[in-house]
């Protein structure tokens, strides 16, 4: 992930779920990231902490920024490359500087709404016992 609040570790958790036996974790100021840092170890999942000013470029394939809307220009100027996937939790204001400097490389950007729409979908099953359904919400956030 790249920043460490709240969303970030829910990300590190999601990414270990996923299969991620490594997460680097890029931040501004590296001792923020000793929560997100503590889960993935918990998690059996290697880490390393980069100070976001010492980044000139992205390697990884797949990178979650949880940076906010303030922080998306220094974010965007990092060297991107084609083929990555970036999941950038923010959805308002899309595309955000980040998603178009990621596209403009030849990666693949995802908006935050995908991040909201999938709990949803799981909020719905949880609250009725049935299946959500998915078609029909998928609509609606189209419309």
């Amino acid at each position: 992930p790249v920043c460490a609040g709240g969303t970030a570790v829910a990300a590190a958790v999601a990414l270990a779920s996923l299969g991620a036996r490594q997460v680097d974790v890029v931040v501004r100021e590296p001792a923020r990231a000793t929560e997100v840092v503590r889960v993935l170890e918990v998690l059996g999942v290697v880490s390393h902490v980069q100070r976001l000013d010492d980044v000139r470029t992205v390697e990884a394939p797949v990178v979650v920024s949880t940076v906010p809307a303030e922080g998306q220009p220094v974010v965007a100027e990092l060297g991107w490359r084609a083929k990555q996937t970036v999941l950038d939790v923010l959805y308002a204001g899309w595309p955000t500087p980040l998603a178009q400097r990621v596209e403009w490389a030849g990666g693949h950007s995802i908006s935050g709404i995908e991040v909201l729409f999938w709990q949803a979908t799981v909020q719905v099953e949880l609250m009725t016992g049935r299946s959500a359904p998915i078609a029909a919400m998928r609509a609606a956030l189209d419309a």
